[in-house]
């Protein structure tokens, strides 16, 4: 799979670690160990590690196959930013716009 290099805006690593906390807080209160949490999901430890610690290279699969065992996605996803503030293509598309010259062309007699 191919890394994005943009890196993350700030609001979207605050939402990332906003995640992981929502996630252990589901978690622990369903009385599951990360291991137990694990197992459940198909996922590794260190995936739900990753998860609950705001790391941004888990996979989306991974974080909703979590999600979903935990019963929590709507929670979670409610706690999102606006897309147009963390889209990586959208940061990308702003920074770079083309900017138009205007060429003087002189025409013959």
């Amino acid at each position: 799979m191919a890394n994005c290099t943009t890196p993350l805006s700030a609001e979207m690593k605050e939402y990332l670690k906003k995640m992981g906390a929502l996630v252990r807080k589901a978690r622990l209160q369903q009385n599951l160990s990360g291991a137990e949490l694990a197992k459940r999901a198909g996922v590794g430890v260190n995936t739900i590690w990753n998860i609950e610690n705001g790391n941004a290279s888990v996979s989306l699969k991974n974080v909703l196959l979590v999600l979903s065992v935990l019963d929590c996605a709507d929670r979670v996803l409610k706690t999102a930013p606006a897309d147009s503030a963390v889209s990586p293509t959208r940061q990308r598309a702003t920074k770079m716009k083309p900017q138009r010259v205007k060429v003087a062309v002189k025409k013959r007699p």
